[in-house]
């Protein structure tokens, strides 16, 4: 409490940095601090900020969550949006720290309850590490946010959830020494880029915010391709394209062509083709060629990239693929932030794991998540075919048609799913 309290004392009191430091205090000693009454209302305590009446240490001890929350409000009421950037790092003595300012009182899925340290009413408060990940908050351009005001202007996010049912193949290139793979192509690029477009139609026709591509379908040609068929479109100055995309991702060689180092890489665009953010997978998924045979590997090289966090008017936004959402560093990660929505391209024949995850994230802090899933190459696509879902409440709520477009209320309490669904061209 030590430093906080010389935070407060410097002249203007640093709010950010104390800010940061009293939510690493709370995500370690939050239990303790709720087996007491705070001495203190937030209201004294927001008095005493604007009056310049500095807490003591053993004040601040005495009062940690009415402190932590006044801090909280006097940096939110006394900095204007866009007084520091989102994606400029805040330093709490020890580590550094994004600080991301949520939208108005009802929006953002800021009226929801959560631990604090992890959760707080006006701020998005997210370590610059998590365990051995970094972080990193990234600028939202001022197209992009101009073009997500819609959602805020009526009061929902609408999604595009999509899987491709075109008979394209993905193709695949083993390599027998490691038992590894990585996809190489599809046997039909025209007809998955055509596929897309369709998508992208349906969309735009539709006023949708936000669309999502499954895991492994979108060759790197294919992406350049659509990218450069939005710029096109943005400088025409056509119909409303989607604010943002999800592109599935793909296997791209990091160490030549003929050798097992592969990353999956998703990417989010923006409406007129600009990259606003990607995510690269860390975990491999196993796959099984012959129904007996042995486990082939999904060829990854280790990752070192940021996990990167997009902070727009309607919340912060992240994204994972498939198994890197319940296993390993970047699931752990996900439990350690407070994501307002999460993306998630899958390639998957199961989804049990996916919803367990999506669910523990929607009621740990209320996390929308959003699975676009597409069968496994040579899998036979029977009843038993697990459609992509969306998590807005306590049970998924499948998406299985080739593109499903679901209203996702910014007001928690108003959350239900108004959707249309609409066939993809073949």
């Amino acid at each position: 409490m030590d430093r906080i309290a010389q935070y407060l004392q410097t002249d203007p009191p640093s709010l950010a940095s104390a800010l940061a430091r009293f939510c690493q205090l709370a995500r370690a000693h939050l239990g303790a601090w709720e087996l007491s009454a705070d001495k203190l209302s937030i209201e004294t305590c927001i008095s005493r900020l604007r009056d310049n009446q500095v807490p003591t240490s053993l004040e601040l001890l005495e009062s940690p969550r009415a402190w932590l929350k006044a801090i909280d409000q006097e940096l939110y009421e006394t900095s204007a949006p866009g007084a520091w950037r989102a994606d400029t790092a805040v330093f709490d003595g020890d580590e550094q720290h994004w600080i991301i300012r949520r939208t108005s009182s009802g929006s953002g899925f800021n009226t929801r309850l959560g631990a604090l340290g992890h959760y707080l009413t006006n701020h998005h408060v997210v370590p610059a590490h998590v365990g051995g990940t970094p972080t990193k908050a990234v600028s939202v351009p001022q197209a992009t946010a101009t073009a997500c005001k819609s959602a805020l202007e009526h009061g929902a996010f609408k999604i595009a959830v999509v899987r491709f049912d075109d008979y394209v193949k993905e193709t695949l290139a083993c390599f027998d020494a490691v038992h590894h793979f990585r996809m190489t192509g599809v046997d039909r690029p025209d007809s998955r880029l055509a596929s897309i477009l369709g998508a992208l139609n349906a969309a735009r026709d539709a006023n949708v915010d936000c669309i999502v591509f499954p895991e492994l379908t979108t060759t790197p040609e294919i992406a350049r391709r659509i990218a450069e068929h939005l710029l096109d479109e943005a400088i025409e100055n056509s119909r409303r394209l989607p604010p943002l995309i999800v592109l599935g991702s793909y296997h791209e060689p990091t160490q030549g062509p003929d050798q097992p180092h592969t990353r999956n890489r998703a990417i989010l665009l923006a409406h007129d083709g600009a990259q606003l953010m990607h995510f690269d997978k860390r975990r491999k998924v196993l796959f099984k060629f012959e129904p007996d045979g042995p486990d082939w590997g999904e060829a990854l090289s280790p990752c070192d990239t940021p996990y990167q966090l997009l902070p727009l008017e309607i919340g912060l936004l992240g994204l994972a693929i498939c198994k890197d959402l319940f296993d390993g560093p970047i699931s752990e990660l996900l439990r350690a932030i407070d994501l307002d929505w999460l993306l998630v391209p899958s390639m998957s024949n199961k989804l049990n794991q996916h919803q367990t995850k999506t669910k523990q994230l929607h009621n740990q802090s209320g996390t929308v998540s959003v699975i676009a899933n597409q069968i496994m190459p040579g899998s036979n696509g029977d009843g038993d075919y697990p459609f992509g879902y969306i998590q807005q409440g306590a049970d998924p709520q499948p998406c299985p048609n080739p593109i499903e477009i679901v209203d996702i209320p910014l007001r928690t309490e108003e959350m239900a799913a108004g959707r249309n669904h609409l066939r993809l061209v073949r």
